[in-house]
């Protein structure tokens, strides 16, 4: 990310995980499991899944005691200049495809979900992604330019058709919580995959069935 935005992001998140919101950081952990599967530390991408939750942790856990997220409270208490607090509240969270194929392109994302392009920062650092690889992850926008959250659950490619199907119908409805739940289904189902992968994508990503 840029580097205010990776300082806020950082400060947010020491703040939130400790002390006296570590109970909170606990409960919105066992949370984050149920919607996304159990994450074991040996998977090798435990650590993006866990990127992930301090993603969804930050900029989505609420609760009746705390109904905003706690990045929300950060940029009350912080006092942030209106550019760093609108990249921080509007958030895009969806299904991207690595299309980088070039010089000049290897930092383009389509964002599957809405149907948009976008060309992550050269100020960003960049992960470890093959071209046409799909994931869910989140980006900001900061100063005219995009960059992604630290989590990124990667997707299989056996399930791509699939979800590509999934994406489109949610893209007609423009509804934000049946997005949402999808994606938190989408990255529960890829969990499952990685426990079950014998039994066949087809059963595995299964949308069908609430």
């Amino acid at each position: 990310m840029d580097d205010i935005l990776t300082k806020h992001y950082e400060e947010a998140l020491s703040k939130y995980a400790n002390g006296e919101f570590y109970d909170d950081m606990l409960k919105a952990k066992d949370e984050f499991y149920l919607l996304t599967g159990k994450i074991n530390e040996d998977d090798d991408d435990y650590e993006l899944r866990m990127n992930s939750f301090n993603d969804w942790y930050l900029f989505q856990y609420v609760t009746p005691k705390h109904p905003e997220p706690p990045i929300f409270r950060y940029i009350r208490q912080a006092e942030l200049e209106e550019n760093l607090q609108l990249a921080l509240r509007t958030f895009n969270h969806s299904i991207f495809e690595f299309q980088g194929d070039s010089i000049t392109s290897k930092r383009k994302m389509a964002d599957i979900l809405h149907g948009n392009k976008i060309m992550i920062s050269k100020n960003a650092t960049m992960p470890g992604l093959l071209k046409n690889d799909l994931f869910i992850g989140r980006s900001l926008k900061f100063n005219g330019e995009h960059y992604l959250l630290p989590g990124l659950t990667i997707l299989p490619k056996e399930a791509k058709s699939i979800i590509l199907k999934e994406c489109e119908t949610l893209r007609l409805k423009r509804d934000l919580r049946q997005e949402f739940s999808f994606l938190f289904r989408t990255e529960y189902f890829k969990t499952k995959f990685k426990r079950f992968g014998h039994i066949g994508f087809q059963r595995v990503f299964d949308y069908k069935y609430k």
